[in-house]
């Protein structure tokens, strides 16, 4: 490890990930969360929907960490890789449990059409939500020792303005 720097092998197996990912004919993303459909056939791509994700993490995690004072800047950029990636999972962790959680709740409601449409997408969202919540408390909250109060406010600010449920719903039917 460099004096004050990144360590160069574990940056290397990061972007290896990317890559492979990348190649992969299989690989799907939307602007945000891979698995909503949108075929991906670059690295490039890839690496820009992920450097996104990352930013959004950054803006709405990292940022008021360090401006109050729990972190520093190199910490939170660092610590942010390793949340971002495992985002990943918890979104369709989360996703996929908020799409079981629509079945029965939209049955219990008797929705149709339309209405079922928008539970089913409410349920994605709360889905999605929690499992975020559930990882900056464990994740963020753990690393960087946050006050009960300000982990709770981190919460949910990254479950709702980092939803990838959001995105999704934005997209065209078709997808």
């Amino acid at each position: 490890m460099m004096r004050g720097g990144a360590n160069l092998s574990g940056l290397a197996g990061i972007l290896s990930v990317f890559v492979v990912a990348g190649i992969a004919g299989t690989a799907y993303a939307d602007p945000i969360d891979p698995g909503s459909g949108m075929a991906l056939h670059s690295v490039w791509a890839y690496l820009a929907f992920m450097f996104i994700n990352y930013i959004a993490n950054a803006v709405v995690l990292g940022v008021p960490a360090w401006r109050g004072g729990l972190i520093t800047p190199g910490r939170a950029a660092k610590d942010l890789i390793g949340y971002t990636l495992l985002g990943q999972l918890a979104d369709a962790i989360g996703l996929t449990a908020g799409t079981f959680l629509s079945l029965p709740v939209t049955r219990l409601l008797g929705a149709h059409g339309g209405s079922f449409d928008i539970i089913a997408r409410l349920c994605q969202f709360v889905g999605a939500g929690a499992a975020i919540a559930f990882l900056v408390r464990k994740y963020l909250g753990n690393r960087w020792a946050l006050p009960d109060r300000t982990c709770w406010g981190m919460m949910a600010g990254a479950a709702i303005l980092t939803n990838p449920a959001i995105v999704i719903a934005l997209l065209p039917e078709g997808r």
